[in-house]
């Protein structure tokens, strides 16, 4: 996905703090209105939410100059979705006030931003195509091909979801997940190790 390249000196002129979270760390919670936007400067967090039976269920990963509460606050809306840290993570966290006088004051900045929201609402008019009209084996490969940049960019070579994590994305039973993984395996299609999709 395309990233927003903003100067840690423009970012500090604004009143940027450095702000750091642990592995698994809320960077936040749906339900909660976001009070300050964190620019992502290390690491790789991931983009959730969880179903009645505590299900959790993957939208998309943010990572190195990408956004947090960038649409939300934009849209003057809660969250929808929690936003939980896959790697240590390292921020630069500016309050919305002086974010807002960081875009009046900086257009390109501005425009990188529409630009990127963008290219968000392109991927998941993508996303929601493929799921909705495509067979399981096209599904699971997209959502493989859809991961590897974003796990490459946290440092991992083995995608860490479940076989349910990738049902509950795509919309599929998690027997049909199964088997299509055994099928695109045996097909030399992709490779696994210790039960987790190498990329």
């Amino acid at each position: 996905m395309r990233q927003i390249t903003i100067p840690d000196e423009l970012l500090f002129k604004y009143g940027a703090k450095v702000r750091k979270f642990d592995k698994n760390d809320y960077l936040a919670k749906a339900g909660s209105f976001p009070k300050s936007i964190y620019y992502i400067v290390d690491g790789s967090v991931k983009i959730v939410t969880f179903n009645e039976d505590g299900t959790e269920v993957l939208h998309g990963f943010n990572s190195k100059n990408h956004l947090i509460g960038i649409g939300t606050y934009i849209g003057n809306l809660a969250f929808y979705n929690d936003f939980i840290a896959l790697t240590e993570i390292e921020t630069r966290e500016i309050p919305i006030d002086q974010f807002e006088l960081l875009l009046s004051e900086n257009f390109e900045i501005t425009r990188e931003i529409m630009r990127y929201l963008s290219i968000i609402v392109n991927l998941k008019t993508i996303t929601l195509s493929v799921t909705l009209g495509n067979s399981p084996r096209e599904k699971v490969l997209f959502l493989i091909d859809a991961l590897k940049p974003y796990m490459d960019k946290a440092g991992l070579d083995r995608i860490p979801y479940t076989r349910q994590d990738m049902a509950n994305y795509l919309g599929l039973r998690v027997e049909t997940v199964i088997r299509t993984i055994k099928d695109l395996e045996s097909e030399g299609k992709i490779e696994l190790d210790k039960g987790k999709i190498c990329i």
